[in-house]
């Protein structure tokens, strides 16, 4: 499970090394309302193996990460508005506990912070993530489950 868990999570990640477009993340729905218990202690799986991956961009992720992630805090009214709304769709994470949801993403967006104390904030997150010990053992198993399945 966890390994078919990381394939879902690496295919949300698409990097691409065009010029027209910057990199690009998006992590599965349930994981940002805080429903992924494998990786309780990561704030967000970044794998050594993604940050090598990267290579010489990923100062330029950090920095477009960054960046993202303010646009989302300015749009932070409509986001939970449509969570709000989404309390009746076929997402359990959001129908179980509409409420819930909603304060999951309120507190992960940091509003009481400034545009530039967010994107700091945001940076130490990426750094911490890498140093998660959870998401380096399911690493470890998927290896390990490739190795032996093919």
């Amino acid at each position: 499970m966890v390994g078919t868990e990381l394939d879902r999570l690496r295919h949300a990640i698409a990097l691409t090394r065009s010029l027209t477009r910057p990199p690009r993340f998006a992590p599965p729905p349930g994981f940002i309302l805080g429903a992924d218990p494998k990786f309780k202690d990561a704030p967000l799986v970044l794998t050594r193996a993604m940050v090598d991956a990267m290579g010489n961009e990923y100062g330029r992720f950090v920095e477009l990460a960054g960046e993202a992630f303010n646009i989302l805090r300015k749009s932070a009214g409509l986001l939970l508005s449509l969570l709000h709304v989404m309390a009746r769709s076929s997402i359990a994470d959001v129908r179980n506990d509409p409420d819930m949801a909603i304060l999951k993403v309120q507190e992960k967006l940091w509003l009481d912070l400034s545009d530039k104390a967010a994107a700091r904030a945001f940076e130490a997150l990426l750094l911490s993530a890498q140093h998660a010990v959870l998401p380096k053992l399911a690493e470890l198993s998927h290896g390990f489950a490739r190795t032996f399945i093919s």
